[in-house]
């Protein structure tokens, strides 16, 4: 059994779930929520979905 063991650019791959997310950021910046708070739903968001980078990049902004 042979694995792919190749990056994938999701990006590139399903751009308009990128575009939902930024989407998110675009909607939560309207409202007037403490940045502690913002980090969080990003953080668990970023868990939601399984994504190891965004966990990891989210939870060094929400300390």
């Amino acid at each position: 059994m042979s694995s792919n063991t190749q990056p994938i650019n999701l990006l590139q791959s399903i751009p308009h779930v990128f575009e939902s997310l930024t989407q998110v950021h675009v909607t939560l910046d309207h409202h007037d929520l403490p940045a502690s708070l913002k980090h969080l739903i990003h953080l668990r968001a970023s868990q939601i979905n399984q994504c190891g980078f965004c966990v990891k990049m989210h939870t060094r902004e929400a300390r």
